[in-house]
């Protein structure tokens, strides 16, 4: 079985590590094992896309125009540009959600229950 070697690990970190080994009742190793293989699997896993009802609708996105102060800005002051950017965000969402949206509890328990 191949072996990894981590050489300069910083002391506070090497005891949070520790700390951490002993809280799951594992060895130093075990821990740092369990650790890479379950980012590892985050990395590759993409974030659940609730489907059916609860799934998100992308609205067409309009061209976003410019809201940056400075000497060419059509907005006298700070107030009028805000005013005006907050106005066109409620004109253009970038999400809509349908009225049914997941319930959180459920989602939080088939999270918890998938691992």
């Amino acid at each position: 079985m191949p072996a990894l070697q981590v050489k300069n690990v910083p002391e506070d970190l090497y005891g949070r590590l520790k700390q951490t080994a002993k809280a799951h009742h594992r060895s130093v190793s075990g821990e740092v094992l369990h650790l890479i293989e379950h980012g590892l699997e985050s990395e590759t896993k993409p974030y659940p896309v609730p489907t059916g009802e609860a799934a998100p609708v992308r609205v067409a996105e309009a061209p976003r125009p410019d809201f940056r102060p400075g000497p060419g800005s059509p907005f006298a002051n700070n107030r009028e540009r805000r005013k005006a950017l907050f106005e066109w965000m409620k004109a253009h969402p970038l999400l809509q959600h349908p009225e049914k949206l997941s319930d959180p509890a459920k989602l939080i328990r088939e999270d918890r229950d998938s691992r």
